[in-house]
């Protein structure tokens, strides 16, 4: 078999999982043999830049795609250029801006994006005091949802969806504004109704990527039940996998690679 594995974190235990289930050897990232050819395929799981000697391979998602995905910036910014601001909050990055937010009738809530590359709500604080808001490289407008949603896809394919959904043994103060797993939520799959606007929102955004070739992406999505509207927040290239999501990565990678 020519394909291998690439982690932006040799350390990932989801990458190390997918390969054992494709069968296939991850590229180290010190002391690597690998050389790299033209009849070769790296999966890339979430680098943004590749040694150079991947570059010579058959490259399932690109980094540049992945570059995009990585930052919340600039992934709010790629997407208004391709003119898809209703897919995803209002945000800016002036301060002024979200302070006005902040004073709205009814008062909104702000959401502070101190870190721009962080997942599980790194970074993350939500303001609804205008006085409290503080300097962060991203605010993002608050959207009530009602539910929220992780949409796996490869190839432009939807693979699977799972929702976050309330861990009925947690007994911590659960957190519906951050929904991670410290604050008392898990993914689940059964059971889940999936409204017909956050596939709609998940295709729309990578279609979006046809020329930059996003082929693994693990989408963030909220559900607005008064707007019946659905907003991407973020776009994960190296989502956490475990079980049954393991092997649907597996068996949708092999049918993209055709091997």
């Amino acid at each position: 078999m020519n394909t291998f594995l690439y982690a932006y974190n040799e350390h990932s235990q989801s990458a190390k999982a997918l390969a054992q289930a494709m069968g296939i050897k991850r590229i180290k990232h010190r002391n690597s043999k690998f050389a790299g050819r033209a009849d070769q395929t790296v999966i890339n799981w979430g680098g943004s830049q590749l040694p150079i000697r991947n570059y010579r391979a058959n490259i399932i998602n690109d980094p540049k795609s992945v570059g995009i995905c990585s930052n919340k910036l600039e992934l709010f910014k790629y997407l208004e250029d391709q003119e898809c601001d209703d897919l995803i909050p209002e945000w800016t990055t002036n301060i002024d801006t979200a302070k006005l937010w902040a004073i709205g009738w009814p008062n909104y809530n702000v959401v502070e994006r101190h870190v721009l590359n962080g997942h599980s709500g790194q970074g993350i604080r939500i303001v609804d005091n205008p006085e409290d808001i503080q300097d962060a490289p991203l605010y993002v407008k608050y959207i009530p949802k009602r539910d929220e949603f992780r949409v796996h896809m490869v190839g432009g394919q939807i693979i699977d969806i799972q929702q976050k959904k309330k861990r009925l043994d947690f007994e911590g103060e659960v957190n519906y504004n951050i929904r991670n797993h410290a604050g008392g939520f898990i993914y689940a799959r059964e059971n889940i109704e999936v409204p017909k606007c956050v596939k709609y929102v998940a295709q729309a955004v990578h279609e979006t990527f046809e020329n930059d070739t996003l082929d693994i992406a693990a989408m963030d999505i909220i559900y607005n039940s008064y707007l019946n509207r659905a907003y991407l927040l973020e776009i994960n290239t190296a989502p956490g996998l475990e079980g049954q999501t393991v092997q649907l990565y597996a068996d949708a990678l092999r049918e993209l690679i055709d091997v």
